[in-house]
């Protein structure tokens, strides 16, 4: 067994803002690639036997209110999900939350439901997932003190599409 570099992604995604990658997940032919400033921006790609190419629109969140340090990434067939820690200010005083897409041939990228919100402060929601088929686990770490050591819960998710 060996292990070789292949070819390079992200020259090309570079923002004017600078963003650097966050988070990767790949999944047989398909790589989704997350960058977090002041947005989340996620990109995905499909592998067609000759080189990475984009599959549909950037997703992009102006404000989505979870710090970009403590984010998660998953990948599923034609699903991607992510979300994290809430955020504010210098804070981490919001409910975490996660958001999950779904790719259609004529129409891109779109919501899955509404974003799934912790409804806990300070939970550490969505810090790990996982996607098998159509379920979703999350995992989140429940206490009021985030210097302490707390529960991990794990929490999972049915989806559907509409």
């Amino acid at each position: 067994a060996s292990v070789e570099q292949g070819e390079t992604l992200g020259d090309p995604w570079f923002g004017p803002s600078g963003f650097q990658f966050t988070r990767v997940a790949l999944r047989g032919d398909t790589l989704a690639v997350m960058v977090c400033v002041w947005t989340i921006e996620v990109r995905v790609f499909r592998w067609d036997g000759v080189a990475w190419r984009p599959r549909g629109d950037v997703i992009v969140l102006a404000e989505p209110k979870v710090d970009g340090n403590h984010v998660h990434l998953a990948l599923g067939e034609d699903r991607v999900a992510f979300g994290g820690v809430g955020f504010v200010g210098f804070e981490y005083d919001e409910p975490g939350a996660m958001f999950v897409y779904e790719y259609r041939h004529h129409t891109g990228w779109t919501p899955v439901g509404r974003p799934v919100q912790s409804g806990a402060r300070r939970d550490e929601f969505a810090r790990g997932m996982a996607f098998t088929g159509d379920r979703l686990a999350a995992s989140a770490r429940v206490t009021a003190d985030r210097n302490r050591v707390g529960l991990v819960k794990v929490r999972l998710y049915h989806l559907s599409s509409t």
